[in-house]
This record gives structure tokens, sequence and C-alpha cells, in this order.
């Protein structure tokens, strides 16, 4: 009988001010590890509580969040970094052990992880990464999005965009 592959633990940036972009693709990428029997987890990083990351990625992701400790004790088989900005202590901790993938790393990680992963392309001084495609930017709403009425047939349609986070509520307002 064949072993199961050991879990993959995603790291993401959860800051207030920050919107809540890596939290909900974080959520999304760890969803669909399990959806293929792959085990993963999310480590929170930032100032935002528990409670908040399951009211904007909703419920669901409760039973997968880890604590920093927690994370550090476990073995994984891949860490994957969806945050602003890695530091160099950070990644240390984590690709002494195991392999370390970012997405759309800002920080000193860019140079140093194992693969690198953008969405956007960036000017070439930023160091080329492994794998380069717009595809992988999330391009769904929260899970609870409150619904809209409808607009009637000859009202012009408006795509309006906000980060996960609209800390000022003025995403309904303006749109």
């Amino acid at each position: 009988m064949k072993d199961a592959a050991p879990p993959v633990l995603v790291v993401v940036s959860f800051e207030s001010g920050r919107g809540g972009g890596h939290l909900l693709r974080g959520a999304s990428v760890a969803a669909a590890l399990r959806a293929h029997g792959r085990e993963a987890f999310l480590l929170l990083t930032g100032d935002r509580s528990r409670e908040d990351a399951c009211r904007v990625a909703g419920a669901a992701i409760g039973p997968f969040l880890l604590s920093a400790d927690e994370a550090l004790r476990r073995e994984w088989g891949l860490v994957v970094f969806d945050r602003f900005a890695v530091s160099k202590d950070e990644l240390e901790r984590f690709s002494r052990r195991f392999p370390v993938v970012c997405i759309d790393e800002g920080g000193a990680a860019r140079c140093h992880a194992d693969m690198l992963i953008d969405t956007l392309p960036l000017l070439p001084s930023r160091g080329a990464p492994n794998i380069l495609s717009p595809a992988l930017l999330p391009v769904s709403g929260p899970p609870k999005a409150a619904p809209f009425p409808p607009l009637p047939a000859a009202a012009p349609r408006i795509l309006v965009c906000f980060g996960a986070e609209n800390a000022a509520g003025l995403g309904v307002y303006a749109a």
C-alpha cells in the first residue's frame, strides 16, 4: 500500500488594510489540494484574527487554520507562501526542512524560493519567475458576496473591482 503524500502548508498574508486576496487565494489552493486527496492547511500571518479569516474566506477554513507553533512542529511535503513579502528569516525557517514555493513574492524570498510563481509580469530587473500565468489570478468574489438587484435590460454594465477587505465598505456604494 502506497503511503499518503505529506501535507502542504499554505502561508498567507492577512493584515489590516491589505485586503484579503492572499487569504482567499491561499484558501482556494488548500481546498483544491484537499479535493485531490492531499492534506493542506493554512497559516495566517499578520494582525487579523482567525475569526476575521473565517468571515472573509468562509467558516469551512476554520479546521484547517494552524498556529505558527503548530505549523513549525509538523512535517510538510511543501510550503507555499502567498504573501506580499516573505522575510529572509521566515523563508529560512521553512526552507531548511521543506521545499518552498512563493506566489507573487515581492521581498527577499523572491531570489531564494525553490519555485517562484507570478500571476502578473514584473520588470525584468525583479528576476524571472519559474511560472508566469495571469490565468492563476482568482477572479471570483468572496464566498458570501451580497446579491445585487437585477439591472434593467437597457442599463449599461460596468465592472467595479475592490480588494477582498473593502475596509471602508465603499464597494456596494460605488457599484
